[in-house]
């Protein structure tokens, strides 16, 4: 590929924020963020969370949805219910997870 068709970033997050939660992270997480073409992916390997859209932002917005989303269905989730993946997921998340605060 050309280098112009590729852009592709590290970030550190501190928090991640989706609807009216904040959630805050006892140290901070790896973010890749690369563009191919037209498609952004915002991506956190350590969790196994990706996020796509046509910008950036859109990526980020996709990423924050499947991070609550993998809070409320993986992480809240009993054990008992959970693959052993979907274990090894919600013990990295409940980590990596000091509070979540409920925004107004």
């Amino acid at each position: 590929m050309l280098a112009d068709e590729i852009s592709a970033e590290i970030e550190s997050w501190d928090t991640v924020r989706y609807e009216d939660r904040c959630f805050l992270f006892r140290s901070p997480l790896q973010v890749y963020s690369e563009r191919q073409e037209d498609i952004w992916a915002v991506a956190s390997p350590t969790l196994g969370i990706l996020g796509y859209g046509p910008t950036r932002d859109e990526a980020v917005h996709a990423f924050e949805m499947d991070f609550a989303a993998c809070w409320d269905l993986v992480a809240m989730e009993n054990d008992n219910n959970l693959t052993a993946d979907a274990i090894v997921l919600k013990t990295a998340m409940l980590d990596l997870i000091v509070n979540v605060v409920h925004r107004q």
